[in-house]
């Protein structure tokens, strides 16, 4: 998919969302997790909207760092529902 018309503008409809303040910090042996917003948390009003993305950084080589941001990847797994 391609996102960005030319170098800097974004094709009509696309609207980007940029990791603004580091909420929580979990590291762990291989890698560095963070949930980050998208805007400063000033009171509790402020996480109920906007996107929270998770930030994982981690080594698989020797000078080598590997980026990955992801969108809903802190909820937790969906339960298996069963009709009754």
């Amino acid at each position: 998919m391609k996102f960005t018309d030319g170098q800097w503008m974004h094709q009509p409809g696309v609207a980007a969302h940029y990791a603004a303040e580091a909420y929580a910090i979990e590291v762990h042996e291989d890698r560095l997790v963070v949930l980050a917003t998208t805007r400063p948390i000033k009171h509790r009003g402020d996480t109920l909207q906007g996107p929270t993305l998770t930030v994982t950084l981690s080594s698989p080589l020797p000078g080598v760092v590997r980026v990955s941001v992801e969108h809903y990847a802190a909820s937790s797994a969906p339960r298996l529902h069963i009709p009754m």
